[in-house]
């Protein structure tokens, strides 16, 4: 863009010996007007060590500033992560618009399935908090979400089974929701 300059710096943090906690993360900042910032990264954490953790926790995110359009944006996604050893994965994200009609929004997981999310720049999916305690055959999962906005306060919970034997399958949900 002709008389605007873009750049940024990268760092990698890490916290223990042998490093438990790792953060990879770029700033990017764009001048004059309007003025935009990005943050970029991958968290990593092994606990209680990288022999034998019992949490792995693997969070890529990216947030922006936005002052043209009054808005803060942060979104992440849980990849790669474990718990004991089971599978867990999901999204989230954050906004925040200021200026003449202000909104606040988090989702952890996603919202309740009769919720409409405003229209504020929203991924079209979000993943559902999954741990998955038995992957295959029986596959058993287990899934949440958290949510506020202005006007709600949104959580739910699930458990889903399945089963085949031969030519015989069990399927079994239970599921709240509020």
């Amino acid at each position: 863009e002709a008389g605007a300059f873009t750049f940024g710096v990268m760092a990698k943090l890490g916290w223990g010996t042998p490093t438990l906690i790792s953060l990879e993360v770029g700033l990017i900042i764009k001048v004059p007007n309007p003025i935009k910032i990005a943050i970029v990264g991958v968290l990593k954490a092994v606990l209680p060590e990288e022999k034998l953790p019992i949490l792995a926790l693997v969070v890529s995110f990216v947030g922006t500033i936005d002052s043209e359009n009054q808005l803060i944006t942060f979104d992440a996604s849980l990849e790669g992560s474990q718990l004991l050893g089971m599978k867990l994965y999901g999204e989230m994200a954050f906004r925040l618009r200021w200026g003449n009609d202000p909104m606040f929004l988090l989702s952890v997981g996603g919202f309740h399935p009769e919720f409409t999310p405003p229209e504020i720049n929203l991924p079209s999916t979000f993943r559902r908090i999954t741990l998955e305690i038995l992957p295959d055959n029986p596959k058993l999962t287990l899934t949440g979400y958290f949510a506020i906005t202005p006007n709600t306060l949104q959580f739910g919970a699930g458990v889903d089974l399945y089963i085949k034997k031969g030519k015989f399958n069990i399927t079994g949900l239970c599921k709240f929701n509020t």
